[in-house]
């Protein structure tokens, strides 16, 4: 199967044309600690946000993810509940973590506004960025 989705570089709030973006947030990551952490780029803030060690990390370099307008090719894409940690057939790979296992891209909602983050399929839970520290 064919994803026209692609990973474009950005920093200080830079937000690409095709950016899979809710409500003024993008999906995004960065690099910390020798892991590739999905997360959430706010541009009017100029930083992307990610989880890590219980907190909320903050990198002006980062990369966010864009449909890539492949003509005739379809949205590249969907949202689907999950539950306990369950990763959807199909749930795309944003990072790595240092154990080498993957990172997958999670959106939910912190005091009613949208938030990007990472699954951890091990820790059987989601974790959201969100002022300064982790939301589970």
């Amino acid at each position: 199967m064919q994803i026209p989705l692609s990973w474009v570089p950005g920093s200080d709030g830079f937000c690409p044309v095709g950016a899979i973006t809710v409500d003024n947030v993008c999906v995004a990551r960065c690099k910390h600690s020798g892991e590739l952490l999905p997360g959430k780029l706010v541009p009017m803030n100029g930083k992307c946000y990610c989880s890590y060690g219980g907190a909320e990390i903050e990198s002006y370099n980062y990369e966010v993810l864009c449909e890539s307008f492949i003509p005739g090719s379809c949205r590249g894409y969907c949202w689907e509940t999950a539950y306990d940690g369950d990763v959807p057939k199909n749930a795309i790979v944003a990072g790595i973590a240092k154990d080498g296992q993957p990172l997958y891209i999670v959106k939910g909602s912190v005091n009613g506004e949208t938030c990007f983050g990472k699954l951890h399929e091990s820790h059987s839970c989601a974790y959201l960025p969100w002022v300064v520290k982790n939301i589970q």
